[in-house]
């Protein structure tokens, strides 16, 4: 293992030292200092660089996924959060050119502060983490709303999804059912049947909610936009990071709360008590967030199985580690079933 890994970063180690030579790092970087990090379903590559000032994160976004705007916009809301007394995001590092960014290859690169811990909540769920992880969002949460308030409007997320479910209505959903199995994806076409079969019993119901809590307006912030398990740093009890921004957008926050606490208490209504419960704590709910909450949650269980077919089937994106795909799918078929 530690020569595969070494084979690896001597591949990518031209590159990198290209990357890191445009950072005024306090002594030079040798590639045992550099490690290749495990990273989620994005793409991106991830390495944990080790400098005299301490760990840093180098992240390379694959051709064409963020473009310079796109990324600047994000980096400046961490900066901003950050500044606010948010100190569980990393912060991006200037190059020597002043930007907070650099392109190399095909690739755009940024090095940001290193946050420990490891997402591995699912292996030792407890209260005391669930209540971690809600205020650990609430004080984000806080930190990034803007302090001149925002306006009251409807949430761009309930239109993304009911966008979605149009096209699927009109041919996507056939496509999916029609599309030819990879010859990468073992075990795939049970799973396929049993979410197509579930998102078309589950539809109608999800759907008119959704068209229902369009006309409620609440206020719009900076929110984190893919907020999951993954994405949630603990080290022992208590969280020590968020990751992960490449979908931070401005949205309701009620689409971060629904997203992790269905990813960490799933279908378990006391857990989903306690977390509310702690969330409010630090930042207190109105009540059409709480209806926005539910509903953003079930129209996330009905889309996911969706999003991750049209991935597979009709783009046939790769992803290295298979058996984390399955996982994933097999997740989101647990709760297809509690919804439907």
């Amino acid at each position: 293992m530690t020569e595969r890994i070494s084979t690896h970063r001597d591949r990518w180690w031209p590159q990198l030292r290209e990357v890191l030579n445009h950072y005024a790092l306090p002594s030079a970087v040798a590639p045992h200092d550099v490690t290749d990090h495990a990273c989620g379903f994005s793409g991106a590559v991830v390495w944990r660089v080790q400098t005299a000032r301490g760990a840093c994160c180098l992240r390379g976004w694959p051709a064409g996924d963020i473009t310079p705007q796109r990324l600047g916009w994000r980096q400046r809301q961490l900066v901003r959060i950050s500044r606010s007394g948010c100190d569980i995001v990393p912060l991006p590092l200037a190059a020597r050119h002043g930007a907070t960014w650099v392109g190399v290859g095909e690739r755009l690169w940024e090095l940001s502060t290193w946050l420990p811990g490891q997402a591995d909540y699912a292996t030792a769920p407890c209260v005391a983490r669930l209540v971690s992880a809600a205020r650990a969002v609430a004080s984000f949460h806080t930190a990034a709303a803007r302090h001149e308030g925002s306006p009251a409007a409807p949430v761009p997320a309930l239109s993304h999804r009911l966008a979605l479910i149009d096209k699927l209505q009109h041919g996507l959903w056939s496509r999916l059912r029609a599309a030819p199995l990879p010859p990468h994806c073992p075990g795939l076409a049970p799973r396929a049947a049993t979410i197509l079969a579930h998102y078309a019993r589950s539809l109608d119901g999800v759907a008119q909610r959704l068209r229902a809590a369009q006309a409620i307006a609440t206020p719009l912030q900076v929110c984190h936009g893919d907020l999951w398990h993954d994405h949630v740093l603990f080290s022992a009890e208590t969280v020590t990071g968020l990751v992960d921004f490449d979908a931070m957008r401005v949205d309701a926050r009620a689409t971060d709360i629904a997203r992790l606490f269905g990813s960490l208490a799933g279908d378990d209504a006391e857990a989903w008590r306690v977390a509310l419960a702690a969330y409010e704590q630090v930042a207190p709910l109105r009540e059409d967030e709480q209806t926005l909450i539910r509903v953003l949650d079930q129209s996330a269980v009905l889309l996911s199985g969706m999003s991750w077919l049209r991935w597979l089937l009709l783009e046939h994106r790769q992803f290295p580690a298979w058996e984390r795909v399955l996982q994933r799918l097999d997740a989101i078929i647990r709760r297809l079933r509690q919804l439907a």
